[in-house]
């Protein structure tokens, strides 16, 4: 695959960049197998091309538009499509341009094709299809002719406008990449409004899933946060036995019911006892850090400095475990 495509700018100004590129590139494939002479069916050159080779060669476009592209330069006739019998691949398409000819001496002429002017794109195009007329597509139909339906939509959906035009817009897209013809403008606002009432169904269910997954997740986080009361009253004594609290001054119940607290209120889920095993031996140690600090000896009697009510130097503690 080539890092880089072209465009004819006259092209692009009359179909935008995208399916200009399309036509380039296409149009510099059927040059090379000109000069190759091959893949010439009926009198033309062609590339035979899969979707998933279509993609592969445009993979800057997406796989709808660059359907829908397609669609709409067969339609104004820049590009010629033909599924051949003969093909090896049922899922392939062949593809070629009206201005790509047999490369030869002209029949019954002495010039080769390099004496020959080159053809004008519009009459090209008006050669091939002289009788042809632009086929009236979905994406033509102007907003106001759904106003009344999406009116409708909203009073019954709630939403606003933009939100239903949007719809608009990807049903008609997909009305035209399929093929569909437009038919009377009442049948094509009812299959309109069907259409978004699907979208609709799909959207509100999308959202009732969506809501029982956050709610059925946020009442298994509340239980494992509740968890830690039921620790409450009860310190492992093989985690303090680890721990030196010779210096420790407050009944180790108390810290450990403190510790207990603080995991609670951080609304800390409880998922597995290595987290109390980890979160305890740094808040006790902690603990017993602030009462080195706090105390001290005034004659005969220790003084406190500090309320050990309040926890908020726990604040930083890693008590996730």
């Amino acid at each position: 695959m080539t890092q880089f495509h072209q465009f004819n700018i006259e092209e692009a100004k009359e179909l935008g960049v995208e399916a200009a590129a399309i036509l380039f590139q296409f149009r510099s494939i059927l040059d090379v197998y000109k000069k190759l002479d091959t893949n010439f069916i009926e009198d033309k050159y062609w590339i035979e091309l899969s979707t998933t080779s279509l993609e592969e060669l445009f993979p800057y476009i997406e796989k709808g538009k660059l359907k829908r592209l397609l669609y709409r330069l067969v339609e104004k006739g820049f590009v010629q499509k033909k599924e051949f019998s003969s093909q090896k691949s049922k899922n392939s398409v062949w593809y070629s341009m009206p201005e790509i000819g047999k490369v030869s001496v002209l029949p019954h002429t002495n010039q080769t094709e390099s004496d020959v002017p080159i053809i004008d794109m519009s009459q090209a195009r008006q050669q091939a299809q002289p009788a042809a007329k632009k086929q009236f597509c979905w994406e033509d139909i102007l907003p106001a002719a759904i106003e009344q339906e999406v009116a409708s939509l909203i009073a019954s959906n709630g939403y606003d406008r933009d939100f239903y035009m949007d719809i608009w817009q990807t049903f008609a897209a997909k009305m035209d990449s399929d093929g569909e013809r437009v038919p009377t403008m009442d049948i094509a606002r009812k299959r309109f409004k069907a259409y978004a009432r699907k979208v609709m169904i799909g959207f509100k269910q999308g959202n009732y899933r969506y809501n029982q997954t956050v709610q059925r997740k946020e009442q298994e986080r509340k239980k494992l946060v509740e968890k830690w009361l039921s620790l409450k009253g009860k310190p492992d004594m093989q985690l303090v036995n680890n721990v030196n609290t010779s210096t420790l001054r407050t009944p180790i119940v108390q810290v450990w019911d403190s510790f207990i607290n603080k995991a609670f209120e951080q609304e800390i889920p409880l998922k597995h006892y290595s987290q109390v095993e980890i979160g305890f031996n740094s808040y006790l140690n902690t603990w017993i850090s602030n009462e080195n600090k706090a105390y001290f000896t005034g004659g005969s009697t220790a003084k406190p400095q500090v309320n050990f009510d309040d926890t908020s130097w726990a604040d930083g503690l890693d008590l996730e475990g």
